[in-house]
C-alpha cells in the first residue's frame, strides 16, 4: 500500500513541476511575443529564448512522466 502512495507522491511532484515550468516559460516569453519584430526580440534577448525553451523541455519531460508513475 506504501508504494502506491510513492507513486501519487511522484506524479503529483512532477504534475506541479510541469504546470510551473509552463507558466514560467509563458512569463519569461510573453515581451518576445509581444514585441513589434520578434524575431529581432529574440535575436536581442538570446539568453530569455534559452530559458524559455529549457522550461518548455522540463514541461514537457516531467508531464510526459507522470503517466509512468502512475502505471502500476
Amino acid at each position: 500500500m506504501n508504494t502506491y502512495r510513492t507513486n501519487a507522491t511522484i506524479a503529483g511532484v512532477l504534475y506541479i513541476i510541469g504546470t510551473a515550468s509552463g507558466i514560467l516559460s509563458m512569463a519569461l516569453s510573453q515581451p518576445l511575443r509581444d514585441a513589434r519584430d520578434p524575431l529581432a526580440a529574440a535575436a536581442a534577448n538570446a539568453n530569455q529564448v534559452t530559458t524559455a525553451a529549457l522550461l518548455v523541455l522540463l514541461m514537457t519531460l516531467s508531464l510526459a512522466l507522470v503517466p509512468v508513475a502512475l502505471y502500476p
